[in-house]
């Protein structure tokens, strides 16, 4: 695999190293200036009161120290505290001295010149690209050129929880981000002090020391104060640190020293007979891999089963870019990385970065995600322009010129693809696809091309919602009609009915009221011959009922009936001594005789008319005898034929 160099690089192995009297605190290759701190042998270059001395052809240009000055010095004020000023000279190619001056913590370690340059450069205050500082860890003379081995390597986050004293270390190196206005970010990072040999004695006693001190304090205060402080739909971006802790691996691999490579590999083997050897990586103070180079496994047996050459970071493989950013999270397919917020906005940006065939997390296919919750960002395109260049400017610098298309999503919400799952259409929001020419470092995209999942969600929503509407109304305009149809078919069948019963009527009226009355007395009759009925009444049975009666008292609420035999009358209706015409259901009591021995009879009434006399033939003209029949006293032969007519006339209401 061929790899390239970034033109930010951080490693000890890029330059030569320093004798045991100088210490190299940072570089910057953009700007060709290196920084060291003179100091006696056998002495910590940190004090009090620093030696300074810029080297390289920046050196020469009296713009680009002044320019650096104060960004070292924030670097100072983290590594080294209890300094409170320095003296500084800066030298040409030849070693030869051209400037030297002062410089201190009280003002901002703002750059003063003694002699050279010509005349002193006042402070810059436009906003100017800010190169990037870089620290290199040169090794003492008698050191060795192998990676050093952290004091307990074996504390590993993907393994077991890592300790206290690894967590300050830790703490320690995390690159402090210091910014000319809106330009890049130089990225500084800290060189350890070995110019005395390191052992796990020494080596414990300054992280204990370093965690004691209130400058680590306070360090630590302002790193976390620099975290986004808002979260979006509930999630929040985290440290690398914090998700290496959390994340399982199913088969971490040490080095010759002991440094793991965290892999998910399936070997077909026991772990116990793998073996791996690392070159030109480091372990990180977690025991972890780091650095560009190679990771080689092998069997026991003498089998090779690989090389992945790669950038690592915390253990983890990347190809395709530098991995400077915060791991969020670790999928089956993906790997999520925080890579910058917009505090304004209420943005937070991240990287979807997929596994390669290699096991390795390939930067080159890797895509741009936003995250926000606010929707007004992607419905003008003053707002969508800079939202995705800011994104663009915070992506890693591409390595490799494959790396020439990137899709640029944004969404409202992360949570189903941190569990590995697709990402409901519901939470997009925008995306476009970026691209660059061969060979070119300038991202583009054209927002013709783009697709606002927005706008389409809220087609959808009011096409869903215009739809639901249109349903209600169609259910709403069915339902009258079923109504509508239900009455006719109410009517008509109410219609046959009347028409029935009208015909009834005509032949009830041609017959006299005294053939209508006897036809219309119904008696359960005592008969020897067939007793069953009568046996089913006696058993508690009841049977219709129509009779004319007499009425001759009451008896605690109970009418008492003396013709045409002797029973009891229960009626709702007000009744007194007299005649009646009672329709209702008759029962037998065996348990009570009347006059003749026989068991009692009851009557329950259902409809009582009072009668002028025994044979009531009142009550017996056809319209009457129809209502009884019917059991509706309302109705009249007009009635029926007006529901008849209003059927034919097609008038429901």
């Amino acid at each position: 695999m061929k790899r390239t160099i970034l033109t930010l690089a951080i490693s000890t192995t890029l330059f030569a190293q320093a004798e045991a009297a100088e210490h190299r605190l940072a570089f910057s290759k953009a700007a060709e200036l290196e920084i060291f701190v003179e100091h006696p042998d056998n002495q910590p270059w940190c004090s009090e009161s620093l030696s300074l001395r810029f080297q390289g052809n920046g050196a020469t240009n009296s713009k680009t120290v002044t320019d650096i000055m104060p960004k070292l010095g924030v670097l100072i004020g983290r590594e080294c505290p209890q300094a409170t000023d320095a003296n500084w000279q800066s030298v040409n190619p030849t070693n030869e001295s051209i400037a030297e001056g002062s410089a201190n913590a009280a003002d901002q370690w703002q750059l003063n010149i003694a002699t050279g340059y010509g005349v002193t450069p006042k402070q810059q205050t436009t906003n100017q690209p800010a190169d990037a500082i870089a620290s290199t860890e040169p090794a003492s003379p008698n050191a060795s050129s192998e990676p050093a081995v952290p004091a307990s390597p074996q504390n590993v986050p993907a393994v077991r929880d890592d300790s206290t004293q690894q967590q300050a270390v830790a703490e320690k190196i995390q690159p402090e981000q210091l910014s000319s206005g809106s330009e890049d970010v130089a990225d500084v990072r800290a060189e350890k002090d070995e110019t005395t040999p390191p052992t796990p004695e020494n080596q414990a006693g300054h992280v204990a020391e370093t965690e004691d001190e209130p400058a680590q304090k306070q360090k630590a205060i302002q790193a976390e104060s620099q975290k986004p402080s808002f979260a979006i739909n509930g999630w929040q971006p985290r440290s690398s640190i914090e998700t290496i802790k959390e994340t399982s691996f199913s088969l971490p691999i040490k080095d010759q020293n002991n440094c793991i490579f965290n892999t998910n590999y399936d070997l077909k083997v026991d772990a116990e007979f793998i073996r791996g050897t690392s070159s030109n990586l480091t372990c990180n103070p977690l025991g972890l891999i780091e650095g560009e180079g190679s990771f080689h496994i092998s069997r026991t047996d003498g089998q090779n089963l690989g090389t992945i050459e790669a950038e690592f970071s915390y253990g983890l493989p990347f190809i395709g870019g530098k991995p400077k950013f915060e791991i969020q999270k670790i999928t089956g397919r993906n790997l999520y990385a925080h890579i910058g917020s917009d505090e304004s906005a209420k943005v937070h940006y991240l990287l979807e970065i997929p596994r390669a065939n290699n096991g390795a997390w390939n930067l080159k296919r890797a895509n741009l995600l936003a995250l926000t919750e606010n929707e007004a960002l992607f419905r003008d395109v003053k707002l969508i322009d800079p939202l995705v260049r800011q994104g663009i400017d915070l992506m890693p610098k591409p390595t490799s010129i494959e790396t020439r298309r990137v899709s640029f999503v944004a969404l409202t919400s992360i949570a189903e693809a941190l569990k590995g799952e697709t990402v409901s259409s519901d939470h997009l929001l925008y995306s476009v696809r970026l691209s660059r020419k061969r060979n070119s470092p300038l991202w583009s995209f054209n927002l013709q091309q783009a697709k606002n999942h927005l706008f389409e969600r809220e087609y959808r929503e009011a096409q869903a919602a215009k739809r639901e509407q249109e349903r209600l109304e169609r259910e709403e305009r069915l339902a009258k009609e079923r109504a509508h149809q239900q009455k006719i078919r109410k009517l008509q069948e109410l219609a046959r009915t009347e028409q029935n019963n009208l015909q009834h009527y005509e032949e009830i009226a041609k017959r006299p009221p005294q053939e209508l009355r006897n036809s219309w007395v119904h008696e359960t009759d005592y008969d020897f011959l067939d007793r069953s009925e009568y046996t089913r009444l006696v058993q508690g049975a009841e049977r219709e009922w129509r009779q004319i009666v007499h009425i001759d008292g009451e008896d605690d609420g109970i009418w008492q009936i003396d013709f045409p035999y002797h029973a009891q009358l229960n009626s709702d209706q007000q009744l007194s001594n007299g005649w009646y015409q009672v329709t209702g259901m008759v029962s037998l009591d065996a348990k009570r005789a009347d006059s003749d021995g026989l068991p009692l009879t009851r009557i329950t009434a259902s409809q009582t008319k009072p009668c002028n006399d025994r044979q009531c033939l009142e009550n017996f003209d056809p319209v009457s005898v129809m209502q009884a029949q019917l059991n509706d006293l309302e109705w009249t032969p007009l009635k029926a034929q007006a529901t008849i007519d209003k059927l034919n006339s097609g008038e429901l209401d």
